[in-house]
């Protein structure tokens, strides 16, 4: 739980100092109106005071009050509190209005809830929490609501009056939800806090798991492990926050027993894995019934040859038995034998014949264990109904002949042929054997219903993979449609990379139900069917760096172990070293690492620094750029994010790790500099790339990336220009003591022109600009070289002199010249043709 209680009556931006302001304004218009209707000086001050007299404003508190931070020169030039002397007019305030006899009153800030104050029990008029004075006896009307949807789990509770006596801190009383907080009559000049505060709700979880020996006694099954999301469960119990949606599991001895039942209903079963539905809010008590294999003995009165499930022959006569092992309720024993075994059921009470056939000298027994003393004979072909036809399944199989069924075991149906305009009534269509005519009632309540018109919601699994729908053969664009009852919808399941899921496809059958929605063959919602792999789990890693120091508070919350938050809760303490708060902990990526920091205050120029790598299976490492956060409540759940949300899908990359250190560093903040004429200033960091916003925190050995690019038409001028622009990387107090001196050194300029010319249709002109033949309008910036290299082509012209050559003229030519001039910011605009070089003909001044 956070707490804040701050007095912001000096900041600027303040309502009250925003009333001064103005009231500062109007004076100053009034002023300068005068100064323009009058010469006198003496005549324009009377005058002025006495518009201020008659105005009322000599009157007005909030003006009387500025003149005196005026007279105390605790005023800026632009009219504001200057930043010293904030904490001494505050204490004056308080002190002030304290000798008035008025109770201060703060209100201290809770995290997780939205508290608003009122003076009046209709909460018209809003409490400025930021600033407050009331009288002992005076009433605060209070109204909250929680901050965040997502913590259902939290709960308000009411609010609590402090009084504050030689700063110890004392209970005045506490105020249930109503919200009717009232100032004790008694209470004197000093200083009160209305805090609002609640609770985290948790539910104990119970877990038992029992078997049933050959003796049919019931004894405690304590190896059976329970695991709530991925923590083992301790003791039978388990405490989870109230609300909390969870899977829950357990692991048994699959060599030693068979599942009897669970409670509640588990919805899947695999060896020696159950898997619940997830926790419904209601479900505190969960139980597993489990019952040793049976060992079944076969005797016979003669000597026989037998053969058990197409297994190896084997002799049994009555001397020997013959022991059918690891045998569980509903197990199928086939037997073939050579002659009649008439007496197989009564010699056999743990067997219960099912069928019976002859093939040539062979007969042949199809028997079940059934669960003594609960045998139901199951006849499917006895049952008939209105409207369409029924196919049952036992164990997955599709019942055709009478079977004996054992207590627990469940029937499962689904319709044959339909009448048209009909469906099979909506339910989970499946009836677990139980009392005999519980059972048969249900078999005979089976119906078709008419169909109906209906909507289905067509939901997406939260984590885990997609589902595209189908109706008719159709693809449903959208998150519901509308059809009629007795549809089918059809299911197309495709996992996320680093998930399973056990299906690939799967249908729906529309209820009768008006609003519905769409579940896995119309038992599993879709978020059940989705389990992140283990190898796609990372292990996480926070660290505290020590310069923390000993007070803060961190929560860090992952999928998979939101473990009950006090237990979450960890005090640094004095660490002589870096402290690992997470320590390589699995967990689940469908949902951010939140971490939440509390229980510390942060002076100006320093910042919570979070530094987070990810490490892949592969071993490479991914180091994100730093965070900082200068005011901790805004590490409220922050949230680290493991993989965007385009990556979780298709991503090929498995974490192997994910480490966060935490640290408390040396920060400034960025400000905007001056924009540099005709040109834009950009600062990214280096590391990242990314660009800095004003107002962003950066610590001072960081490196920035610096470049001013001009606007078009204009170049960079000055060293260490790459192309048009200025580009530099400095660490980041170098940027701040040098920017402006490197901002002064790069002005932008304005490219000039010059057109080139080919003036003479006997001679060939070739132009260079720095080396790069250009020709017809070009820009250059001042101090660029022009090269010409003017070729004559005929014998009728010749140069006025000979250019060119080496010493003593030898080498010149009266024909060809290559001459270079500077261009200049005076060139601008000219014609450049070979005069402009100085290159004559014979015969021309």
């Amino acid at each position: 739980m956070y707490f804040k209680a701050d007095w912001n009556g000096m900041k600027k931006g303040n309502n009250k100092i925003e009333g001064v302001y103005m009231k500062k304004m109007v004076i100053a218009a009034i002023g300068f109106v005068l100064f323009g209707l009058v010469g006198c000086a003496s005549y324009d001050e009377k005058l002025a005071e006495d518009i201020k007299n008659q105005s009322g404003i000599m009157e007005n508190e909030a003006y009387l009050q500025y003149m005196e931070y005026d007279k105390k020169h605790a005023l800026d030039e632009n009219g504001y509190v200057k930043k010293e002397y904030v904490d001494d007019l505050r204490r004056e305030a308080i002190t002030e209005k304290k000798k008035e006899g008025k109770v201060y009153l703060t209100f201290a800030r809770n995290s997780m809830i939205d508290a608003r104050y009122f003076l009046d029990s209709d909460h018209k008029e809003q409490i400025d929490t930021s600033y407050c004075f009331i009288n002992a006896g005076d009433t605060v009307y209070a109204t909250s609501t929680l901050r965040y949807d997502e913590n259902e789990f939290y709960s308000p509770k009411g609010y609590r009056l402090y009084s504050y006596v030689d700063d110890r801190k004392s209970l005045v009383q506490e105020i249930g939800m109503d919200g009717v907080i009232q100032i004790p009559e008694s209470a004197t000049a000093g200083d009160y806090a209305i805090e609002p505060y609640g609770e985290y709700v948790t539910v104990q979880l119970n877990f038992k798991a029992s078997y049933t020996d050959d003796l049919d006694k019931e004894k405690p099954a304590d190896d059976v492990k329970w695991y709530v999301g991925d923590r083992e469960v301790k003791n039978g119990t388990f405490n989870l926050e109230k609300d909390t949606d969870m899977i829950i599991t357990c692991k048994y001895d699959a060599d030693r027993f068979f599942l009897l039942s669970s409670t509640p209903e588990y919805y899947y079963h695999d060896m020696d894995k159950v898997i619940f539905k997830q926790r419904d809010s209601d479900e505190n008590n969960y139980e597993l019934k489990l019952k040793e294999y049976l060992t079944v003995s076969l005797y016979s009165d003669v000597e026989r040859i037998v053969q058990i499930n197409d297994e190896d022959e084997q002799r049994v006569d009555s001397k020997h038995a013959l022991s059918i092992e690891k045998l569980k309720y509903g197990d199928t024993v086939r037997i073939r034998t050579d002659k009649e075994w008439k007496m197989l059921e009564s010699y056999n009470s743990d067997l219960v014949i099912t069928n019976y056939d002859k093939k040539g000298a062979t007969y042949i027994y199809t028997l079940v264990v059934p669960e003594k003393g609960s045998e139901f004979v199951f006849d499917p072909m006895k049952y008939n109904y209105e409207h369409g036809s029924i196919d049952f399944y036992c164990f997955n199989k599709l019942v055709t002949t009478t079977q004996y069924l054992a207590k627990g075991t469940s029937i499962y149906y689904e319709a044959k042929d339909v009448e048209e305009g009909f469906m099979l009534a909506p339910g989970t269509h499946r009836i677990v054997v139980g009392d005999h005519d519980e059972t048969e009632r249900e078999l005979n309540s089976i119906s078709f219903a008419e169909s109906v018109n209906v909507r289905v919601e067509l939901n997406q699994p939260a984590a885990g993979g997609k589902i595209i729908y189908y109706l008719d053969d159709e693809l449903i664009n959208g998150k519901s449609c509308e059809t009629i009852s007795g549809k089918t919808i059809k299911m197309q399941i495709q996992h996320w990379e680093g998930w399973k899921c056990d299906y690939k496809e799967a249908t729906y059958t529309v209820s009768t139900d008006p609003n519905q929605t769409a579940t896995i063959n119309n038992t599993l919602y879709v978020d059940e069917i989705f389990i992140e792999d283990d190898e796609h789990k990372p292990e996480l890693t926070v660290t505290v760096d020590q310069s923390v120091g000993t007070d803060m508070l961190i929560r860090v919350d992952a999928s998979g172990q939101n473990a009950d938050r006090e237990e979450q809760a960890f005090e640094s303490g004095f660490l002589v070293s870096d402290k690992k708060v997470v320590d390589a902990l699995r967990i689940g990526t469908e949902q951010p690492v939140y971490i939440t920091l509390t229980n510390r205050a942060l002076q100006d120029g320093k910042a919570v620094k979070f530094e987070i790598e990810k490490e892949e299976i592969s071993g490479n490492i991914r180091k994100q750029s730093p965070i900082y956060f200068a005011d901790l409540t805004d590490v409220n759940d922050y949230p680290v994010q493991i993989y965007s949300k385009n990556e979780y899908a298709t991503t090929k990359v498995w974490y192997k790790a994910v480490r966060i250190k935490i640290s408390l560093v040396d920060v400034l903040k960025y400000k905007n500099p001056q924009t540099p004429s005709h040109a834009t200033l950009l600062t990214k960091y280096e590391d990242s790339k990314s660009y800095i916003k004003d107002g962003d925190l950066i610590e001072g050995n960081r490196n920035v990336l610096v470049s001013i690019s001009p606007e078009r038409g204009y170049y960079i001028c000055g060293d260490k220009v790459i192309g048009a622009s200025y580009v530099n990387t400095m660490c980041y107090s170098d940027y701040i003591r040098d920017i402006d001196k490197i901002i002064n050194d790069h002005p932008a300029k304005k490219f000039n022109s010059v057109s080139l010319r080919h003036k003479d249709s006997f001679a060939t002109y070739k132009y260079w600009l720095d080396g790069k033949e250009v020709d017809g309008n070009i820009s250059y910036k001042d101090g660029q070289k022009l090269k010409l290299e003017y070729t004559i082509t005929d014998d009728v012209h010749k140069f006025s002199e000979n250019k060119g050559g080496w010493l003593f003229g030898i080498g010149s030519s009266d024909k060809n010249a290559t001459l270079e001039v500077e261009l200049k910011e005076e060139h601008n605009g000219t014609e450049v043709d070979r005069e402009f070089f100085g290159i004559l003909l014979d015969g021309e001044v």
